[in-house]
């Protein structure tokens, strides 16, 4: 494999590890990935490391020497709460409404590295402060995947409060549209705040869509003056050559249509929307190209083209604003924050020009948080799937398991409904892994949970993996008969594959024993002591009892 360049910029790893060899495959699988590594061989190094550089993510293994991975991790949890207090304080002393708020800094994301997948030492590493875990042995492409969900989840992160950071408190009257991150609300409040601040007629927003049209999305309006909200605009009276300049920032006023240098079609367009002033600030998100982000903002489809533009004519050339943004960005015109004034002529004031830029520049940056925050949801979603699910497979996890049999037998108990367990063994797995290797060995439990999960009969069935080649079907509402044919249909499913197990005693294919507990309900809680531990024990002991009575078979118990 063709290692990636490590760019001086590329994310930081720190890697801890007591043991070398695992710190070294660990350094070249993320090299290759074009990232940067520092290395730690015990948590009081990792601590000393971070004290000097805080990492984009920390991959710490669980036992280690000197001190853990799980204390380790209590520990920096308690270094970032120490560093955010002494920002605190700092802040407290800025009493300037006008100086800008410093975003805390986001907590380093720690991947656990371990051994153990029993349910207590999850627990402990989640309750450490750990943000995901993987275990040994390492599924690359699983570690890949997560590191990179990661790296990305902080980026979005990053991205949002480096520009909460550049943001100044402005007036009261900002402070609303700042600080929403839902679009409706920021664009309402953006057009009815203008309308009441320059005391006009009509104020709106028109949001540029592919396909060479606009539409008005927003209006705030006075009567007796016509409401135009979810007009379409398709009007070649105007030159595309203005896209351009509103994409830099520029503003044009009107102070009387009838006098402005303005073609006819446009006047006529104009008096068509009783018209008789008006003020255009485009509204202008940046796109930088990084990590496939968006650096002031964008939303909307990425193929959104920029239309001919309404209201627009001879256009001034004063100063473009501030919109500054990295050598690889892009302005994009997202839209345009549009004051008619209806009832007579009007001159625009150069303070309620810079007012309503100011406005529109925050509008631009109110809906890149929006976008963020939609983006940065989509991100975390995602990484409480990858969290709950087992990477080879595609079932869920152990985990996700506990969870949710914890939660059907809550119910099962308050309803007073039936619920049955499945644990589900491959026979003789570790023989055919000596046979014909544990790559092929992964394919084989692959389809094996494949057969599992098609054999589902009800939406709240739920298939997981219990651990190394055991598996676990959850049967809410189920009775003993039910749960009995789906075990039944797992081993038809699977002998059905016919994979070659030449080591097994019991069949030339793979094939597997199922332990089946079934808990009646209602009937039976006033003599029954039986909980969610016990359901598992019923169904151990019913797939022990499998396996001693020659495997390949399917054995019920009732609680």
């Amino acid at each position: 494999m063709i290692n990636t360049p490590i760019e001086k910029d590329s994310p930081l790893i720190l890697v801890v590890d007591d043991e070398k060899s695992m710190r070294v495959l660990l350094r070249r699988a993320m090299e290759k990935q074009g990232y940067q590594v520092i290395e730690a061989s015990d948590g009081k190094e990792c601590l000393e490391k971070c004290s000097k550089r805080w990492p984009d993510i920390i991959l710490l293994d669980a036992i280690m020497p000197v001190m853990d991975g799980f204390t380790c991790c209590s520990e920096l949890q308690k270094l970032l709460t120490e560093e955010e207090k002494a920002k605190g304080q700092q802040e407290q002393l800025n009493t300037s409404f006008l100086l800008p708020l410093s975003a805390p800094r986001e907590r380093t994301p720690v991947l656990m590295i371990t051994g153990l997948d029993d349910p207590e030492s999850v627990d402990r590493a989640f309750a450490a402060g750990a943000t995901d875990y993987v275990t040994k042995p390492i599924h690359w492409a699983v570690l890949r995947q997560r590191v990179r969900r990661l790296l990305q989840n902080g980026q979005l992160i990053k991205e949002l409060q480096q520009q909460n950071e550049q943001e100044r408190l402005m007036a009261r009257m900002l402070e609303r549209i700042r600080y929403s991150l839902n679009l409706d609300v920021i664009l309402n409040t953006t057009v009815a705040e203008v309308r009441q601040f320059l005391q006009t007629d009509r104020v709106l927003i028109y949001r540029f869509y592919p396909e060479k049209k606009g539409v008005m999305v927003v209006e705030s309006v006075v009567f007796p003056w016509i409401s135009v909200l979810g007009t379409t605009i398709e009007n070649y009276c105007f030159s595309e050559q203005y896209a351009e300049l509103y994409k830099h920032g520029r503003i044009h006023t009107i102070e009387d249509i009838y006098t402005a240098d303005i073609s006819e079609c446009h006047k006529d367009f104009l008096a068509q929307l009783q018209v008789r002033a008006s003020m255009i600030v485009p509204i202008v998100i940046r796109e930088q190209r990084n990590w496939g982000t968006l650096e002031m903002g964008r939303l909307g489809d990425a193929e959104n083209e920029t239309s001919p533009l309404p209201l627009a004519s001879n256009l001034p050339q004063p100063s473009a604003p501030s919109l500054k943004g990295s050598p690889t960005s892009e302005p994009k015109l997202w839209g345009l924050l549009i004051a008619h004034h209806c009832s007579q002529s009007r001159r625009w004031q150069p303070a309620e020009i810079r007012f309503v830029e100011r406005l529109a520049a925050q509008g631009a940056i109110a809906i890149q948080q929006s976008q963020l925050y939609q983006r940065l949801e989509a991100a975390n979603a995602e990484l409480q799937r990858l969290a709950s699910m087992d990477g080879l497979t595609g079932l869920a996890n152990r985990r996700q398991f506990d969870e949710y049999l914890e939660y059907e037998w809550l119910r099962s108990l308050r309803n007073g409904g039936p619920i049955s367990l499945i644990l589900c063994d491959v026979d003789f797995f570790k023989l055919y892994n000596d046979t014909y290797g544990h790559q092929a060995g992964d394919e084989c439990l692959k389809k094996v949970a494949l057969a599992i999960n098609e054999a589902r009969q009800q939406p709240g069935d739920f298939a997981a993996r219990y651990g190394g080649e055991e598996f676990a079907v959850i049967l809410p509402c189920a009775q003993k008969q039910r749960a009995l044919e789906v075990a039944e249909d797992i081993r038809r499913r699977i002998g059905v594959l016919q994979i070659p197990h030449v080591s097994s005693k019991v069949s030339e294919f793979v094939s597997v024993s199922l332990g089946v507990a079934s808990f009646p309900g209602k009937q039976w809680l006033s003599i029954s002591s039986v909980s969610r531990e016990g359901l598992i024990a019923a169904a151990d002991k019913a797939l022990y009892q499998a396996k001693q009575e020659g495997r390949d078979r399917t054995v019920v118990q009732i609680c």
